[in-house]
């Protein structure tokens, strides 16, 4: 259903955006940032410090919307069948 129009969009945009990174090595480390702090065992462990160290509630509130939020996710990569495209070319 809006898996061409998404995929056209989402092609366009990869290309775009990996002409512009190219020769950019600080955009390298920013992925690489942002990629060290979406793997599940970080989160988790952030959640716990602030559970201990924080607000309790605020800790509880903020996994509850990180579940969803995984929940979500999950639920759209089946929708799509293509969670990730890695490269495209023209």
């Amino acid at each position: 259903m809006w898996q061409g129009d998404l995929r056209t969009f989402e092609n366009k945009y990869i290309i775009a955006l990996q002409e512009y990174t190219n020769g950019q090595p600080w955009l390298d480390t920013f992925y690489d940032i942002i990629w060290y702090f979406q793997i599940y065992q970080v989160c988790q462990s952030i959640l716990i410090w602030m559970y201990f160290f924080s607000d309790s509630m605020l800790a509880f509130k903020v996994t509850m919307m990180y579940s969803l939020g995984s929940y979500v996710v999950c639920i759209l990569k089946y929708l799509y069948k293509e969670p990730h495209p890695y490269w495209a070319s023209e």
